[in-house]
């Protein structure tokens, strides 16, 4: 059920931010679309995952879209953010209740 869930975001992620980079446009335009679209996934994620984390993001959209971009398909993109998000959810800590105070 994780797995269906973590496919359904990063096919609604995906479907936004770069299903429309994929349609024939010139470079300049292009070019454009993947920088807005890009920040703006960054924004969002940032958002929610605080400041320290726009490194991260920025390298994953940056690779991501590249890869939309110059194979004008999501499927690469679509499977390297599902692992990803399976790396990202197998690494987070799951938090068990309050921590006692140190001494």
């Amino acid at each position: 059920m994780l797995g269906g869930y973590l496919a359904s975001g990063v096919l609604a992620e995906e479907l936004l931010w770069r299903a429309p980079l994929t349609f024939g446009r010139t470079c300049r335009g292009s070019a454009c679309l993947a920088v807005l679209s890009g920040a703006g996934f960054v924004a969002l994620h940032v958002r929610r995952d605080g400041l320290a984390s726009t490194p991260l993001h920025a390298v994953n959209t940056a690779s991501w879209t590249a890869s939309v971009v110059l194979g004008r398909r999501l499927r690469w993109a679509m499977l390297s953010h599902f692992l990803y998000n399976c790396l990202a959810v197998s690494l987070r800590r799951v938090e068990t209740g309050p921590v006692p105070p140190r001494p």
